[in-house]
């Protein structure tokens, strides 16, 4: 499954980017804020649909749904340009990524499991990317991944994921057959 987070949209509009619930043909901004209350209740997560959904935030909500490793941990591989032409941006993606995550394990992790961070460089390009993904989500087992910045990379990855069967949450994909339909 691919999810794309859009962090101009709220919670809920995350949550029913694809089918808000109408009323006369209109959004219905009341009933899609009340179901994705229920929702998040359902997986005991105390959250606001109303607010703007930053992407860490939105990622820190998807892992939480997926089921902790039998070692008690969050384990999130990341895709980033850590050498290559976009390494400047991707190193710090990385090292704020590191900031977030060890302040989220300092208050205890995410309800109460700690999160345990990988990177898989992008930069590698290619096979090599193709193969490091593949390796750390057979290997380690999880559940879900946050890749990639470059469309090239999405392009590789998406179809991977799904017969992966790994969530993987797009971060920077710009290449919107990402999304049409196949």
């Amino acid at each position: 499954m691919q999810v794309a987070v859009f962090e101009n949209m709220t919670v809920a509009e995350n949550v029913f980017v694809d089918r808000p619930p109408l009323r006369n043909g209109i959004v219905d901004v009341a009933a899609m804020n009340r179901r994705t209350a229920e929702l998040l209740t359902m997986f005991e997560l105390d959250i606001d649909p109303r607010p703007k959904l930053p992407v860490l935030a939105a990622l820190l909500i998807l892992t939480t749904v997926s089921p902790a490793s039998p070692q008690g941990v969050v384990k999130l591989p990341i895709v980033a340009e850590i050498t290559g032409g976009g390494a400047s941006v991707g190193a710090m993606w990385r090292d704020a990524v590191n900031l977030a995550v060890e302040d989220i394990n300092k208050k205890g992790g995410i309800l109460g499991v700690p999160v345990k961070l990988s990177f898989i460089d992008e930069g590698a390009g290619g096979e090599a990317l193709v193969s490091n993904y593949r390796r750390v989500v057979q290997d380690e087992k999880v559940d879900v991944t946050f890749a990639s910045i470059s469309s090239g990379s999405c392009n590789q990855l998406v179809p991977l994921a799904e017969d992966l069967k790994v969530l993987n949450l797009m971060w920077d994909c710009g290449a919107s057959s990402i999304l049409e339909a196949k």
